[in-house]
């Protein structure tokens, strides 16, 4: 069994925020970092009405908030 690291927040109003966290010590990172597994519970959540995002850790203190889908 593979571990899932997405994480799950409420706001103030209820809604349901999911992230994924990545690093990469390279300058861009690939759809294929996400595991299908991880796919599938972002898919999911998205399906029910969350805002889903993955955080990307690039070298340098470089952090990005990228929609899951958009």
């Amino acid at each position: 069994m593979k571990f899932i690291s997405i994480k799950c927040f409420n706001d103030e109003n209820g809604q349901c925020i999911i992230f994924e966290a990545k690093a990469t010590m390279k300058d861009c990172i690939k759809q294929q970092a996400v595991s299908d597994a991880q796919t599938k519970v972002l898919d999911e959540y998205e399906a029910i009405g969350s805002q889903c995002f993955i955080m990307v850790y690039f070298s340098g203190n470089d952090f990005h908030l990228i929609p899951w889908r958009t």
